[in-house]
């Protein structure tokens, strides 16, 4: 396993589950035929035990997927570009690396523009470069990597990170039972949907040490969906992750408490974190949770690549201000079509994937901007509410 280019952990991060769309998905970009050959090598005819662990029946020879591989290998061949991060990349990465440390320094100081400054700034980092690592997108090298991610765990812990949107959310996009973003476990409450955008500043806190602290390690689930891998079920990976969380809690939450005054110290805890929280919600929610997009979650299920582009939209396309601020969570397609490319290369191959869907008649679904995704989203809220959706099972 440590000869495998991703890293031994990522193979390990699929044993015991379907891995189908994972293998698909990360080595969509990879030689033609290669990682196919290689995974041959170690092929086990066990029908029974595949039967178990699959829940879609992904079609081996997918024409769509073929067709849009082919087409982006092909255009990046012909420009001679790499589709991992570029030296241009990783420039503006050490020069927001150092910048960052200015808010933080005026948060420290006690500046109240920090307030707002600090955690805008962390989340247009965090997005563009430890989203980016997660998904093994900025580097070749599976060390460089694991250290951003380690480096940076704005989003949550990367081991939770990992299982909950790698493993679960990017398989499995809006599947009631597999994907742990479709937020099921309002649906015995559902006039609470239509307050869902008011929840978006709990987020960092739920996800950072409600679900990522507690529950997930003690459930060995993530929201009862994602088993935990065999391999993070370790007393020192244990040891590891409840020590971050405790390092984290304690800056984000004690120190204001011994710097300040109480009430300065109750705005200096609170508001940066549900900043960041609704930026978090804001720039993730829209893409996946609309009318169209949730009711296309079982539209196609012999497609893992059609699949994937009728349950999700892009918002405001061409907007350079989206892309940056949303770290390319703005081309959603683009991503969960190929999430080992490096966002930086998504605009460059929208219109292959536009021309690709429309070949194979797969609707593309944009919104021209975010107000308008925003009104989507709350058109799936209004639907939830008045029991749309959720079927005789209460799916949603």
């Amino acid at each position: 396993m440590s000869r495998h280019p991703g890293g031994a952990s990522f193979l390990q991060l699929g044993a015991g589950r379907d891995c189908t769309a994972l293998f698909e998905s990360y080595h969509a970009l990879a030689p033609g035929g290669v990682p196919n050959a290689i995974l041959a090598k170690y092929r086990v005819d066990r029908p029974a035990v595949v039967a178990k662990l699959t829940q879609y029946k992904w079609a081996a020879n997918d024409p769509f997927y073929t067709d849009l591989k082919h087409s982006v290998r092909a255009y990046l061949q012909a420009n001679k570009i790499s589709y991992k991060a570029s030296a241009t990349r990783w420039f503006w990465f050490f020069l927001a690396m150092v910048v960052q440390l200015i808010p933080l320094y005026w948060y420290i100081q006690g500046y109240w523009s920090s307030l707002i400054i600090l955690p805008l700034f962390l989340w247009v980092f965090s997005v563009n470069y430890f989203h980016d690592a997660s998904h093994f997108a900025l580097s070749h090298r599976p060390w460089v990597n694991a250290l951003v991610m380690y480096l940076f765990p704005y989003f949550e812990s990367p081991t939770t990170w990992l299982h909950q949107h790698v493993v679960g959310h990017h398989a499995y996009t809006n599947s009631d039972d597999l994907d742990p973003d479709v937020m099921d476990r309002f649906k015995s409450r559902k006039k609470v949907w239509r307050y869902s955008p008011f929840f978006w500043p709990l987020f960092t806190f739920m996800g950072c040490f409600v679900f990522d602290a507690i529950f997930f390690f003690v459930t060995l689930k993530y929201k009862k969906k994602v088993p935990m891998a065999h391999w993070v079920r370790t007393t020192m990976r244990y040891t590891a992750h409840v020590l971050g969380r405790i390092v984290l809690f304690y800056c984000m939450f004690c120190l204001p408490y011994k710097w300040w005054p109480f009430w300065k110290a109750v705005a200096f805890s609170v508001i940066p974190v549900g900043l960041y929280g609704t930026c978090f919600g804001l720039f993730t929610q829209l893409s996946h949770m609309t009318p169209e997009t949730y009711g296309n979650r079982k539209a196609n299920e012999t497609s893992w690549a059609a699949h994937q582009v009728l349950t999700t939209q892009n918002i405001a396309t061409g907007s350079f201000l989206s892309f940056v601020l949303s770290g390319a969570l703005n081309l959603q397609i683009e991503h969960h079509l190929f999430p080992t490319m490096c966002s930086e290369h998504f605009p460059r191959i929208v219109p292959i994937v536009k021309d690709c869907c429309r070949r194979h008649n797969i609707p593309y679904q944009e919104s021209p901007n975010y107000w308008v995704g925003f009104c989507r989203h709350r058109e799936l809220l209004q639907i939830c509410t008045e029991g749309g959706f959720w079927g005789d099972e209460g799916a949603l």
